[in-house]
Parts: structure tokens; C-alpha cells; sequence
């Protein structure tokens, strides 16, 4: 059986362009403005302001008011509108929950960083303009393709990954969103039965103690077991079905030199070298670099493996760190559907913007890979 992943990074580059001289901040009032505008302009979104009569609610500023979060008052959802009108208006929205921002994900958290960084550039940068996802050919519509799929780092998927001590308290270390990124699409695929090969490597757990560690995997041994693997888990399921999902977890984490601890972290190339060695997917596998391409060539890309139904895991770095994530969908307006692993929480349709030049340090850094 042959399957396909498309493991690229997060675009992050800028054109530039003598056009901006009047180009101005954004204030509160004004991206409500455009918050709203956005959400009346079609059938979907429109949804979240029952009618257009219902209010949106600030809900969060970044520090020096690169974006605002507004969410919708009288039903679920959230839009995140830029700060700065050389910036696509709206960034980013959900018709799913509400934004908190001090509960969102970390790999979202690093995303918006990534975003207010950009913006920063812009800020200080004379004539700079930003070519987005929404300024391009959309393929149509891709509805999400990980359906009801929300996946998340804590219990149960993490019940087989390794403890650690954390202030005199044996806790147990997260999956990590590399992990459960691969994981996610691998369980889109059902693929494979059975792994093969083994891996074992050393590293010190990142906790307190910093005390090192050796886990071996031995992946022949390993039977996925997908008819009880659950797209979303509430706490009353069967043993059974909690340990299907958490020796999936467990096998990816190990398989890629993961990083257990507080926080769980490993490197995309080795995770992307380990899927054909030890789970059976095709050799072709390679590495990408988003500054290889134009956004219009990276969207491609994209575009080809959503309709291909084949859902993208997108990796990137703020200058605050890494994160992994799973685009899995698109729309005709140019918003891709983001989903973070973090139970669901704040998936929702984002933009991909372009910044170049790429060694301006936001970014720069980012690649990704494909399966087949």
C-alpha cells in the first residue's frame, strides 16, 4: 500500500514594493470594522453574528498591537484582524469556540508570534508590502480532511510516553506536537498495520533534574490498531481504545528522537528520514525549504496535496521556537484550515503570508517534506 504525506514548513516571507509611504496602524475600532465587513460577506461566517445583529467582543491585544482578537458574542467563533493595513485584514477565523489567550496552543501561540514579528518588520521597514494566500488562485473549497479529528498531547495520548520529575512531582511527559501532528495524518491514512525496524537513542529529559534517558522502540513488533483509535477522546473510553492511540503516540515520538519532558520536542528532518524506515512509507521522501519557492509555487504545492486529499503538515520557528501543525483544508477566499492537535482547540481557517527578503530572520529557518 502506498501512501502520501506533504510535510512542508509554515510560509513566512515578504515582497517589496515603493507603495506603502501612507500605510498606517490599525486601531481597535477600525479591525472590529473590518471584523465585522469580513463576516458578513458570506453565508458561512455570517453565521457567527445571527444575522448581523449580534456584537464581537475584544477579546485579546498583542503587546504593541500587531493583531486583535475579537470573539463573537452570541455564538461560537473568533476572527483575528491585523494591525497594520499592509497586513491581509483578517488573518485568521473560526467559527469553533472562543479565543483565549491564555489557553490557545503553543504552536498557535508561536504562529501569531511569527505574525506580530512580521508585522514589526513592516513597521520599521519603509515601502514593504505583504503578498498573501489571499491575494492568490484558490483551488475552491477542501473541507477539512481530518474531519472530527482532535487530537491532543495529554492523557490519553500520552500514556505510554515517559515520566519525569518536575519540582519533587512525577509527571508524565507530553507527546510533543511533531508527534501528534504525524500522528493525526497517519491516522487519516490508516496507514501502516505494522512498523518495522527499531530505534533507540539517549537524551536528557527536560525537566528539573535534566537526568538523561534511553528509550528503544522496536516497531516490528507494533500492530496499529485503527478500528480503535477514536477521532476525539472525552475520558470515558475503553482501555482499549486509549492505549490504540497512545502506542501510535509512542511510536512516533520514539521513532524520531523526541525529546521528552515539560515540553516535548524533536527535529522534522529526522522524523522525516524515520516515516519511510520504519513506517513504510514510500523512499521519495524529501525535505523542502519554504524560501526555495514564491508563495504562488509554495501554494501550489499545497493546493496539489489538499486536492489530492492528502493533508499537510506544516512546520516553522518564530525567533521564540519551533511548531508542527496540520493543514488540512482550504476555502476559495485563500484560508487554509489549521489543525493545532490541541483537542480541538482554536482550528480554524488562517492566511499564509510572504515575506521576503528571507534573511531578515523571521522564519528563514523552515522546510518540510513529502510521503508517498
Amino acid at each position: 500500500m502506498v501512501k502520501k504525506i506533504f510535510y512542508p514548513l509554515f510560509a513566512a516571507a515578504i515582497l517589496l514594493f515603493a507603495e506603502s509611504a501612507l500605510a498606517e496602524q490599525i486601531d481597535a475600532q477600525q479591525a472590529r470594522q473590518q471584523a465585522m465587513a469580513f463576516l458578513n460577506r458570506n453565508a458561512t461566517t455570517k453565521k457567527m453574528l445571527k444575522g448581523g445583529n449580534a456584537d464581537l467582543q475584544l477579546a485579546y491585544t498583542a503587546q504593541s498591537g500587531e493583531y486583535y482578537a475579537f470573539n463573537a458574542s452570541a455564538a461560537d467563533g473568533y476572527v483575528l484582524v491585523s494591525g497594520d493595513d499592509r497586513m491581509p485584514a483578517v488573518i485568521g477565523y473560526s467559527d469553533e469556540g472562543k479565543f483565549d489567550a491564555d489557553a490557545i496552543p503553543d504552536n498557535m501561540r508561536e504562529w501569531l508570534e511569527t505574525y506580530a514579528e512580521q508585522v514589526r518588520y513592516v513597521q520599521t521597514h519603509a515601502g514593504v508590502h505583504i503578498q498573501s494566500s489571499t491575494d492568490q488562485t484558490s483551488i475552491g473549497n477542501v473541507y477539512p480532511l481530518l474531519g472530527n479529528t482532535k487530537w491532543n498531547q495529554s492523557a490519553p495520548y500520552n500514556n505510554m510516553c515517559p515520566t519525569f520529575s518536575n519540582n519533587g512531582t512525577t509527571q508524565r511527559a507530553v507527546t510533543g506536537c511533531v508527534a501528534t501532528a504525524m500522528a493525526q495524518v497517519m491516522y487519516y491514512h490508516r496507514w501502516p498495520e505494522t512498523g518495522t525496524g527499531s530505534n533507540t537513542y539517549t537524551f536528557n529529559l527536560n525537566s528539573d533534574e535534566q537526568q538523561p534517558l534511553t528509550l528503544s522502540a522496536d516497531f516490528s513488533q507494533s500492530r496499529y490498531d485503527w478500528a480503535n483509535m477514536l477521532p476525539n477522546y472525552t475520558g470515558n473510553e475503553t482501555s482499549t481504545q486509549n492505549n490504540a492511540v497512545a502506542k501510535l503516540m509512542s511510536d512516533c515520538g520514539v521513532a524520531m528522537d523526541m525529546g521528552y519532558g515539560a515540553s516535548s520536542g524533536a527535529v522534522t528532518r529526522i522524523a522525516m528520514n524515520r516515516m519511510p524506515k520504519h513506517f513504510r512509507y514510500d523512499k521519495s521522501i524529501k525535505f523542502i525549504m519554504r524560501d526555495a519557492y514564491t508563495l504562488e509555487k509554495w501554494l501550489n504545492i499545497i493546493n496539489g496535496e489538499l486536492s489530492s486529499n492528502r493533508p499537510v503538515i506544516h512546520t516553522g520557528a518564530s525567533n521564540q521556537g519551533g511548531h508542527a501543525f496540520v493543514v488540512d483544508g482550504c476555502n476559495s477566499n485563500g484560508y487554509y484550515h489549521v489543525n493545532w492537535g490541541w483537542n480541538g482547540m482554536s482550528n480554524g481557517y488562517f492566511v499564509l503570508t510572504d515575506l521576503t527578503p528571507t534573511d531578515q530572520g523571521i522564519g528563514s529557518s523552515e522546510g518540510g517534506y513529502n510521503l508517498r
